[in-house]
């Protein structure tokens, strides 16, 4: 089996009740995906705004269509591709909501699907447009599928097939991601510990990931922080602003409201679901 089930919880957000079962891909597949889920319940009443947290995802609707609300509403019904993006993105649902998804690893999206990143960067692409037949396959088999359990080993076997099929990451940029991940602040000298020029690294870069090391940096640092706030324990904000690697606390103002479209105090009194991806509003 190539996950494992570490979560299987009912909830309410919103006086709604959600199901919701998340699992950690086991090698090979945690190469190119990070977690697996399965979510269902809702009603078109709520708005949930997706974070930029360094990763894509792919989802598979089984329920009432999702829309994008943020910039020129479109509305996705079947499968899509959420790429990289630098800035949140507020979605609703048309109606009760069950997904299947993965968040990919930052070079996953690269290695499944071998189109350059840059071409899809701060879009939601349906996947049929990307795959096709493979795509339409899989999410019929899903449908069919009557627990979360199963749903997540149909997806995981599929993503296994196309790990095998896919194209390798540049090891240059697995370890570059790693070291953000590990040190958002670290991007000044990555191409000289790598011994490749500064434009080669952006390239890779942004062929892999879809943004260039610095704003690969920048995102990961906004993660870092979020975490720390979804911890709950009490810091000014001048001290996580330093914690964190902020020249001073309105740099961090300014750089969530780039990335969140919220200031950090209004984040920290938001709602965020057990996933920690989706902040969810009342619409």
């Amino acid at each position: 089996m190539a996950l494992r089930v570490i979560h299987d919880t009912s909830f309410e957000v919103g006086g709604q009740a959600w199901r919701l079962t998340l699992a950690r891909p086991l090698p090979p597949l945690c190469d190119v995906a990070d977690l697996l889920w399965y979510i269902e319940g809702g009603s078109a009443c709520l708005v949930s705004r997706v974070l930029p947290l360094g990763h894509s995802f792919l989802m598979f609707n089984l329920a009432a269509a999702q829309r994008v609300v943020s910039g020129s509403p479109q509305v996705y019904a079947t499968a899509w591709l959420s790429a990289q993006h630098d800035r949140a993105l507020d979605i609703d649902a048309l109606g009760p909501s069950r997904i299947v998804g993965v968040r990919l690893a930052p070079h996953g999206a690269w290695h499944l699907l071998g189109i350059p990143q840059r071409e899809l960067t701060d879009t939601v692409v349906e996947l049929e447009a990307l795959l096709n037949g493979p795509a339409v396959r899989l999410r019929e088999q899903l449908g069919e599928a009557a627990e979360p359990a199963r749903c997540l080993r149909l997806l995981a076997d599929w993503l296994l097939t196309r790990w095998l099929e896919g194209r390798t990451a540049h090891p240059a940029i697995a370890w570059a991601t790693n070291q953000l991940v590990c040190s958002p602040g670290a991007v000044s000298g990555l191409a000289a510990e790598l011994g490749y020029s500064r434009k080669h690294l952006a390239w890779l870069f942004q062929r892999e990931i879809g943004v260039s090391p610095h704003t690969y940096a920048r995102i990961r640092r906004f993660s870092a922080t979020v975490s720390q706030i979804r911890t709950g324990r009490s810091v000014s904000w001048t001290n996580l602003a330093q914690i964190c690697g902020y020249y001073d606390q309105s740099h961090l103002i300014r750089e969530f409201r780039a990335f969140a479209g919220m200031t950090p105090e209004e984040l920290s009194r938001a709602e965020i679901d057990d996933l920690g991806l989706l902040i969810l509003t009342r619409s």
